[in-house]
């Protein structure tokens, strides 16, 4: 591992690129990390019409510069909360070589501006390019949360009627136990439970567009994008969809998938790869790169961004750890040609090659 000599355009320095697939950084990987901070320098300072030409340069020296540079305005949009016009601040050099009459004339900023660096969600978007990660907590989820997990944490959590509950990373629940009541709504992320049994008082849990009752019984509930899926592990479960319609019940081995548009699904779960996040692991069968590294997302302390559907739409089985989630996204794309580019310790990028 090596950090790159040559003199750096501009005024931020050098920074070392982390890579997979080999122990040299490629020529796109220093383009791919100029660019990235070409990002920063030009949404949150206030540099003069120098600066800006040199950027211009830049962009048209090669290339391969106006290609990482649509790859960074792409990750921006991706993590950044920004308004639309303020997207379209990145957007506007990301066409092919500037003219002569889209350069930017002397002494005159269009693409900066005091104006344009005091925008605080602008800055924050640009910022999280580098760190990766938003700051400020979401404070609806504390308040509706009884218990909440951080990133790569689980917990086990105790209820007042003895049935546990195992929270994985960034997920969050609240409950209710009184009475004749016993309910769980899961707000994030994904959860095992093992209910204490009461043929008295069912114990339902609610995701964002499934219900699963049952007496007692060991189970997962997981809300993955626009569905949520619930699967068996011992016992039977009763889920509907939100409205208390499409009914199903699942025994072990089994798993329901209830989409935001109505649709609902039924199939086998094959044990053991629910719940085995639980012992460190992912176990993937027959899912897409994109699959697993959105199942490792919750263990990383950053930023991961896929960049190309080649790569993430390949089919892939296999056991992946969770205490390492960089190492294992490296393994597994490095078989197919793929490439990691650790740009900051908490920005990763994912690329086909």
């Amino acid at each position: 591992m090596t950090e790159d000599d040559r003199a750096s355009p501009h005024p931020y320095g050098r920074l070392r690129v982390i890579t997979g697939g080999g122990d040299m950084p490629s020529d796109r990987d220093h383009v791919l990390q100029e660019a990235a901070i070409w990002y920063i320098r030009v949404v949150e300072d206030n540099p003069g019409p120098e600066v800006e030409e040199a950027f211009v340069t830049w962009l048209e020296a090669a290339p391969a510069h106006a290609a990482c540079w649509r790859d960074i305005v792409a990750t921006a949009d991706g993590i950044g909360q920004t308004r639309p016009q303020d997207q379209a601040l990145g957007h506007r050099y990301t066409g092919k070589m500037l003219s002569p009459s889209n350069r930017p004339a002397a002494g005159r900023r269009r693409f900066w501006s005091r104006k344009t660096a005091a925008r605080p969600i602008l800055a924050a978007a640009s910022a999280a390019i580098v760190i990766g990660v938003l700051l400020i907590p979401d404070a609806l989820l504390y308040l509706r949360a009884d218990a909440l997990t951080s990133t790569a944490e689980v917990r086990a959590v105790r209820l007042a009627d003895g049935s546990r509950v195992i929270l994985g990373p960034e997920s969050a629940m609240a409950a209710k136990i009184a009475g004749n009541q016993r309910s769980v709504r899961l707000l994030q992320g994904v959860a095992w439970f093992e209910v204490a049994p009461d043929k008295t008082r069912p114990f339902r849990v609610t995701a964002d567009h499934a219900t699963a009752t049952v007496l007692g019984t060991r189970f997962e509930v997981r809300t993955a994008g626009q569905d949520s899926v619930v699967s068996v592990e011992q016992g039977r479960v009763r889920v509907t969809d939100d409205e208390g319609t499409g009914a199903a019940i699942l025994t072990a081995g089994y798993r329901a998938v209830f989409s935001a548009d109505g649709h609902h699904a039924t199939g086998r779960a094959t044990a053991p790869s629910f719940g085995a996040w639980r012992e460190g692991e992912i176990i993937v069968q027959n899912g897409t790169v994109a699959d697993v590294i959105e199942e490792l997302r919750p263990w990383y302390r950053g930023r991961i961004m896929m960049l190309g559907p080649r790569l993430s739409s390949r089919r892939v089985s296999g056991f992946y750890r969770t205490d390492d989630p960089v190492r294992s996204i490296r393994n597994l794309v490095a078989t197919y040609g793929g490439r990691v580019t650790m740009v900051t310790p908490w920005l990763v990028i994912v690329t086909d090659r």
